[in-house]
């Protein structure tokens, strides 16, 4: 007999009903409907499943017996129902590893992901310890992510390699204690389906083995999916059943839950030590061999429907959906913030923080919004009416509205072997990784197989990218289809809407700018310079798709290597050097112009912004000199080497390395270099007008 816990779904209510199905498993009896009808008065085993599995013998044989006595008027149509989880919400789950063959698949898939010859792994040293070989270990899951099938599965922020995991469960449905494995099979009332979702990258960070392990964590909190149904234990054999995982109807792996090392009057003689099992508790006894991507080394993608399969319970299916991209506290670990605006006629430090983090990402630092505009000229963005730093994560900046993220991206991309020349297994795992990540956080275009043939991180955005770097250890590399822009700590980049990727340990910091497409035109020339530097204090790159027959996209290349056409020394009021500064690039509309036809810096230095624009400068400050920065518009200060001191009306506050400074329109501000090197940072001046 197959249980199942359902709802109507006609139903505004959504009652859960209990249910047993039909033959031809087309059809559904409710069984308290027909106890109505066939017995005369409901009965409160038919309340829930767990009531169900508390009647024991009793219960089983009354829905055998209604099962067999009812007519339409007792059934529903499978059609017109939405199965949930057997038993929805079980007072305790716990989760076995009882497959030697799918951990030494986890450890020998392992070993191949950090690049060891297969045909070298000694079979011995992929093995389980010999704790494991002693007992059946398992861990609590999380009831309250219980789903049925047909739910779409969201994985956590920031995971690259989704996962499933094919398991039978069992349902406890009498109460005992210390039960011995010669009677345990008696407490065993039913059988269903386990896909025990995981976030391998995640899992993998909160079970290292050289950090403080309490077991996992978010990486398989998220989700459980489980059914079709409840299979009592005369209706099926789990000593010799075949089981299946397909993904988007392509068998994927799968074994026998015969081959489990650990068997179940072991498992429940094992778990109810000291520990009293109750009726509705549910025990999974693991990942059968092959039953895991981890284990071919192939990941879920964003909109496969995973279907795992057990014969005599039936099929569980469930979609993968795109996660929200979220964010979380920023406890001091990077990128210090400062907002410096206006506060009854005096300048004041109105955000004194480190803004949220993303999820995820490819460092182990964050990566930061700073602050966002979402108009240009900038107006309510330019006030603190709103903190426009830690608002939902947007990948890019919306096209149209001429809006702009200040960022910093914490990079940490190791070169490898050309991605070209890596085996195809690892080159499907290492490139389905990247799409997940881009689909996560919204990239508008996914990156092709052709794109990623010169590394796994290449992209595109539509966006004008106007960085600086920090912290290049010794060099962070961005990628382009052909010439490569390689950054020192300091040195400037401008990407104009093109395939770019990154090689190396860093930080890319500044802002993405909304871009005209219309105007994304393919030169087939470089632009050449209007100015040619006289200093060559500020290194700068400027990136764009130039025309090419090999890819309609055209080809990424770097067309301007130099360094800032207008820098020069600056004064301040009283005719003494502060120091020195230098144009990388204006942007000069809402939505910018990304032709790359000619360079934008073709005359000294202005005062202020262009019009509905964004002016990108570097700076370097003497020792013990003053910067006096203008409070008619707004401005963004990113420290880059050295460390500032920050002077207000109502204070002062140190910048350090890395550090941020948002200065509101009609915000005074002085920043004073206190030290005894040169400080360099990054200028954004942003119009209001």
């Amino acid at each position: 007999m197959k249980l199942v816990t359902f709802v109507l779904k006609n139903d505004p209510t959504q009652t859960e009903i209990v249910g047993a199905l039909t033959q031809d498993e087309q059809h559904i009896v409710e069984l308290q409907k027909a106890c109505r009808i066939h017995k005369g008065n409901p009965n409160k085993y038919f309340d829930n499943m767990i009531e169900f599995l508390a009647g024991a013998a009793e219960a089983f044989a009354l829905a055998a017996e209604l099962l067999e006595e009812s007519g339409a008027d007792c059934k529903v149509s499978i059609e017109d129902v939405q199965l949930l989880a057997p038993v929805p919400r079980p007072r305790v789950m716990r989760d076995c590893a009882c497959f030697e063959e799918h951990l030494i698949g986890c450890n020998r898939r392992g070993r191949m992901m950090q690049g060891e010859d297969p045909a070298s792994i000694d079979p011995e040293s992929v093995k389980p310890d010999a704790g494991w070989y002693a007992k059946p270990r398992f861990y609590k899951v999380n009831v309250n992510s219980i789903v049925g099938p047909g739910v779409d599965i969201a994985f956590p922020g920031g995971e690259m390699f989704k996962d499933y995991e094919l398991e039978l469960a069992f349902y406890i449905w009498k109460e005992g204690k210390n039960i011995s494995h010669h009677n345990a099979m008696d407490y065993v009332g039913g059988y269903t389906i386990f896909n025990d979702f995981s976030a391998r990258m995640i899992q993998m960070n909160e079970m290292a083995l050289d950090s403080f392990n309490v077991g996992p964590g978010i990486g398989k909190d998220f989700a459980n999916a489980m059914g079709p149904c409840m299979v009592t234990p005369d209706a099926f054999d789990y000593t010799d059943a075949k089981m299946t995982v397909r993904v988007n109807g392509e068998v994927r792996g799968g074994g026998n839950h015969g081959t489990a090392y650990h068997k179940i009057p072991d498992v429940i003689e094992y778990i109810s030590n000291a520990t009293t099992l109750y009726p509705g508790d549910v025990i999974a006894t693991g990942t059968v061999g092959t039953g895991a991507g981890i284990e071919t080394g192939i990941s879920l993608k964003i909109d496969d429907v995973v279907e795992l399969e057990i014969e005599g319970i039936g099929k569980l299916a469930n979609r993968i959906i795109i996660p929200d991209a979220t964010k979380q506290r920023n406890k001091g670990e990077a990128f210090k913030r400062l907002v410096c605006g206006p506060v009854d006629g005096k300048s004041s430090f109105v955000i004194d923080d480190y803004p949220d983090k993303w999820r995820g990402g490819a460092s182990k630092k964050p990566t930061v919004d700073v602050w966002r505009i979402n108009e240009m000229p900038a107006k309510e963005s330019a006030t603190a009416n709103v903190d426009m730093g830690n608002l939902p994560i947007e990948h890019e900046p919306q096209a149209g509205m001429g809006q702009s993220i200040f960022r910093h991206v914490p990079l940490d991309i190791p070169q490898g072997p050309r991605f070209e020349d890596l085996p195809p297994n690892v080159q499907n795992l290492h490139r389905g990784m990247w799409v997940e990540a881009h689909k996560t956080i919204g990239t508008k275009y996914i990156p092709t197989e052709e794109d990623m043939k010169k590394h796994v991180s290449m992209h595109w955005t539509e966006t004008i990218n106007m960085f600086f770097c920090v912290d290049a250890e010794p060099e962070l590399v961005s990628l382009n289809d052909l010439d490569d822009a390689p950054l020192k700590t300091g040195d400037a980049l401008v990407q104009m809407a093109c395939m770019h990727g990154w090689i190396g340990t860093g930080i890319i910091g500044g802002i993405l700018a909304s871009a005209d497409m219309n105007t994304h035109t393919q030169p087939i020339d470089k632009p050449k310079p209007a100015l040619v530097s006289k200093l060559t204090r500020f290194k700068r790159y400027v990136a764009a798709n130039m025309k090419s027959t090999e890819k309609e996209i055209g080809m990424s290349d770097v067309v301007i290597d130099d360094y800032s056409p207008n820098e020069s020394e600056i004064f301040d009021n009283e005719g003494k050097q502060i120091g020195y500064a230098g144009d990388i690039w204006r942007m000069l509309a809402p939505n910018a112009d990304v032709s790359a036809s000619a360079d934008t810096i073709v005359g000294p230095m202005e005062p202020t912004p262009p019009e509905n624009g964004i002016t990108f400068r570097m700076v370097d400050l003497l020792p013990g000199c003053t910067f006096e920065t203008d409070a008619d518009f707004m401005s963004y200060y990113s420290v880059i080497i050295g460390q500032l001191e920050a002077v207000c009306d109502e204070g002062r506050a140190t910048v350090p390395t890395t550090g941020d400074l948002v200065q509101l329109k009609n915000a005074s501000l002085k920043l004073v270099n206190t030290t005894d090197e040169i400080v360099r940072f990054a200028y954004y001046m942003i119009d209001t007008e």
